[in-house]
């Protein structure tokens, strides 16, 4: 799938392990890493989403529209899915993109 960034400071966050290391600590970098390589994989979203262990789901409230995926402990990579269609009718195979928006703990 192909990657988009919200902003400048997300992506060289994403894209720098040093500096994801300094702002989270080296779990939380490592999994970002991991968590990217793994969405470039995927042919498709629906495809990203099978795997249980990324405990990827649709969030509500402040983050409609967008959803998250298990980084460590709390912190969760926070994304939206790229698409002209509203989320109700999207088929999961058509979306082949994401737009990152933050890595943060929206738990409390």
């Amino acid at each position: 799938m192909y990657i988009e960034f919200r902003n400048k400071k997300i992506e060289k966050i994403c894209n720098n392990f040093e500096i994801a290391k300094k702002k989270y600590n080296v779990t939380v970098a490592k999994k970002i890493v991991q968590r990217l390589n793994e969405f470039r994989a995927s042919k498709n979203f629906k495809i990203f989403c099978s795997l249980k262990i990324r405990r990827c789901h649709k969030l509500s409230g402040d983050y409609d529209e967008k959803f998250a995926v298990y980084l460590d402990g709390k912190t969760r990579l926070i994304f939206s899915i790229i698409s002209d269609k509203d989320l109700h009718d999207i088929n999961f195979e058509e979306v082949l993109g994401v737009i990152i928006e933050e890595v943060t703990d929206y738990h409390g």
